[in-house]
């Protein structure tokens, strides 16, 4: 993918043609007639093709890539599933009604967290799901087996290579040709205003959003669960932790939210984010969780105006954090 450019401001790029273009001009102006006047004003045009490349091709290497404009997480949302088994091991009934329930708790908190911020917003698990089974070879580590704790960015794509490989042969087990042609046609039967999937596979990893730029599918929000956390990528035999924090973490960064754990609460504007911040995962549990304003402002929720009345009335609780102890 290319990322977009940030325009040159057009009046400041016209100014340098048209000192260029008067240059030459003057030039042709000034040469005295004779039998090399027609070579001399060549070599003015061709140095000012090469100046002007040479102008061009540093504008593109040194260009900034856009982030992406990403619509405010309001109006109807539904959240569609894309059971992966893997590794020989398909999703059971119970596991995928555990998942069921997980997904329909990060619904209704999310719904009243919109409602504390006065936005209006519905989400819902959709009935719309796929199971399939990736019964391809799991290619080796990319770091060789020497190194499986090394894990980093490289077995990350080596992952979503290997996931999104998987979910179209599974597309094609489920009668679509391929898998932009089943999330087209799912989607299309979802009563909402977008539809993010989440791919939940049945192995250890580390969960991650991709945005349709990455998956190369337009309109595809993917929220990538593993059936338990952990590094590296790899089997997973014990139960299913379908995790409602995990799937409301991964949603959020597709509408604009960023990380925030793992840093020190002052690097962050005073009074805009807490522990209970879910971007910040201060907490283990669901309910004392919430979107405190720095991550509204990311999801187009608070425009840094005054804080609705439900917002201020909150206060600090006591409770356990994710990393153990307590605040």
């Amino acid at each position: 993918m290319i990322d977009p450019i940030h325009p040159t401001p057009m009046s400041a790029r016209g100014y340098a043609w048209a000192i260029l273009i008067a240059a030459v001009g003057l030039i042709a102006v000034l040469l005295p007639a004779g039998p090399h006047r027609e070579l001399a004003l060549a070599g003015c045009l061709a140095a000012v093709a090469v100046i002007g490349a040479s102008i061009e091709v540093y504008r593109l290497v040194h260009r900034r890539p856009v982030p992406p404009v990403r619509s405010p997480l309001s109006g109807r949302v539904a959240l569609a599933s894309y059971f992966q088994g893997r590794d020989g091991r398909r999703w059971s009934p119970t596991e995928i009604e555990h998942t069921r329930r997980a997904l329909d708790r990060a619904a209704d908190w999310l719904n009243r967290e919109a409602a504390d911020w006065g936005i209006p917003l519905h989400v819902e698990r959709s009935p719309i799901e796929v199971v399939a089974l990736d019964d391809s070879p799991r290619p080796p580590h990319p770091l060789g087996p020497d190194a499986q704790e090394h894990f980093d960015q490289i077995s990350d794509t080596a992952e979503w290579l290997a996931l999104l490989r998987a979910a179209s042969a599974g597309a094609i087990q489920n009668g679509y040709p391929d898998l932009p042609s089943l999330i087209a046609a799912l989607s299309a039967r979802a009563n909402s205003d977008t539809v993010v999937w989440f791919l939940h596979s049945l192995s250890r990893g580390q969960s991650f959003a991709l945005e349709d730029q990455h998956t190369g599918i337009p309109g595809l929000r993917l929220a990538v669960c593993y059936a338990r956390e952990g590094t590296p990528h790899g089997p997973h035999d014990g139960p299913v932790f379908a995790d409602p924090i995990t799937f409301l973490h991964e949603l959020l960064h597709l509408f604009g939210a960023t990380d925030k754990y793992g840093r020190s609460l002052q690097r962050y504007p005073r009074g805009q984010l807490t522990p209970h911040d879910i971007m910040f995962l201060g907490y283990e549990s669901l309910t004392r969780l919430r979107i405190d304003p720095l991550t509204a402002r990311e999801i187009g929720w608070w425009d840094g105006g005054p804080l609705p009345e439900p917002i201020q009335r909150r206060t600090r609780r006591p409770g356990t954090n994710r990393n153990g102890g307590s605040t």
